[in-house]
């Protein structure tokens, strides 16, 4: 599973004193399938990038192998070429979800040029969608991205005569090992202020 942030920010209106807070929009995709997913949050602080990458796994339907991020601080600590030293919360998560974790090389954005792509084709199908819209709460927010990435997930596939997201449904056993289910982002995950999963 590769991980960023959009460099675009999204926004939740106060109706009652009509002020716009800034909200940041977390994107993770699983290269091979290329089955997305995105989540808006307050903050990209710790508890709220962590309790984002909870709900993408369960999404997906089973922790990946490997996730894999740039320098950010929320995951490495010391950056290095060839063994970065991730932090204490990270190590955690990927103990609990039992997944490896990898960092991209400094200034090398195509080492994660999958999840840089669906950041684009995200502005693309889910902010152009939503930009004449207004939303009063974050939960309202993330409802309509869940929609719109559950649409985005079902178009068709270059696999054969499949969607995404009903090819690795059909999948699941295979691909994730004994994960249970595999819901909809709208139907699920809409925890938009859960403490991260961190044990």
């Amino acid at each position: 599973m590769q991980i960023d942030f959009a460099g675009d920010k999204l926004y939740v209106t106060d109706h009652r004193i009509h002020t716009h807070a800034s909200v940041v929009v977390l994107c993770c995709v699983l290269p091979f399938s290329g089955l997305a997913y995105a989540k808006a949050m307050y903050h990209a602080s710790m508890e709220f990038f962590f309790s984002g990458l909870s709900d993408a796994v369960t999404y997906f339907g089973g922790s990946p192998e490997v996730c894999k991020s740039d320098n950010m601080v929320q995951w490495v600590k010391k950056s290095d070429r060839y063994e970065p030293t991730f932090n204490d919360a990270a190590i955690e998560w990927s103990s609990y979800y039992e997944t490896s974790l990898e960092a991209c090389r400094v200034r090398k954005p195509r080492d994660k040029g999958v999840v840089e792509g669906i950041v684009n084709k995200f502005y693309q199908y889910i902010y152009a969608a939503i930009r004449n819209e207004e939303f009063h709460t974050l939960d309202e927010l993330n409802n309509r991205i869940f929609e719109l990435t559950d649409k985005f997930n079902d178009r068709p596939h270059v696999l054969p005569g499949k969607a995404v997201g009903l090819y690795l449904k059909s999948r699941n056993g295979i691909v994730y090992g004994n994960f249970p289910g595999f819901p909809s982002a709208s139907d699920t995950v809409k925890r938009s202020n859960s403490q991260a999963i961190i044990m």
